[in-house]
């Protein structure tokens, strides 16, 4: 995590304002400047999945940030839903996402899985960063008061759901967390986890509080147990907290159609 008093390096506000650009208008022309931006600031496995899309439409790209052998689906709208772990590149977010089913015991019966939902989300597999917020505070006019400096430092929760609304999605929660320990277990947990301390845990059962989780938190709560060990902490959503956050799609987000994906990204006409 960025510290309070640190500015975005000029390739982060660049390729911020590259994104926000490619936001407003998604063509090959703004994914080559936002391309060009990500591998200024290391992340040319984004640049190649993103570049990837603008040459071939939907496709299958190496996802090295999960395995040697991973890979993902680069799409505008998710695949179907098919297994744990299987991997999703949102080309508008330039995130990841892994399936997280809901996890079923072992010695479930027939009517009790019957009973359960079949799948639960798809979790962006790492936080949003500093040149994302940028772009959605350049958009949206909604963020840290006053000059933006470490925007991820100054985050407040009221600021991830504004961040998660432009692309129609919520921040992920301690379910979800609780979920992916269920189905990828303490290993896969902690991969996607990070080194972060503490994270957004989504929005506290009062009314204008979120709740902040701990990996200590997740890997003692027992998907099957109502009741978790250790209780999560709520703050007030107003509070700057700095606190990591990652999207969650739903399963059945509406799909983005052919006329639209036709419109906006003809290279021919880009």
């Amino acid at each position: 995590m960025v510290s309070n008093d640190s500015q975005p390096s000029p390739a982060t506000a660049d390729l911020g304002r590259a994104y926000a650009a490619y936001l407003r208008r998604p063509s090959s022309s703004s994914a080559a400047s936002v391309c060009q931006g990500l591998t200024a600031v290391g992340r040319t496995d984004l640049a190649r999945a993103l570049q990837g899309f603008v040459d071939e439409g939907a496709h299958i790209a190496p996802a090295p940030w999960w395995g040697p052998d991973a890979t993902c689906e680069v799409r505008f709208s998710p695949p179907p839903a098919e297994r744990a772990g299987q991997l999703w590149f949102d080309p508008l977010e330039l995130t990841c996402f892994i399936l997280n089913p809901y996890p079923q015991a072992t010695d479930a019966t027939d009517e009790q899985r019957e009973r359960q939902p079949s799948l639960l989300s798809w979790v962006a597999m790492w936080p949003v960063t500093q040149w994302q917020l940028l772009a959605a505070h350049s958009l949206t006019r909604h963020g840290p008061s006053g000059p933006i400096n470490a925007v991820q430092a100054d985050t407040r929760g009221v600021d991830a759901l504004a961040y998660t609304q432009l692309f129609d999605r919520v921040p992920t929660s301690a379910l979800d967390w609780r979920a992916l320990h269920a189905n990828y277990g303490e290993t896969g947990l902690r991969k996607l986890w990070g080194g972060a301390g503490r994270q957004f845990g989504g929005f506290g059962s009062i009314s204008g509080y979120i709740e902040t989780i701990t990996l200590e938190h997740v890997l003692v709560w027992d998907w099957f147990d109502d009741t978790p060990d250790i209780a999560a902490d709520e703050v007030d959503e107003w509070e700057r907290l700095g606190l990591p956050f990652r999207s969650r799609a739903a399963i059945d987000e509406e799909p983005v159609s052919d006329d639209t994906i036709q419109r906006v990204w003809h290279p021919s006409e880009n």
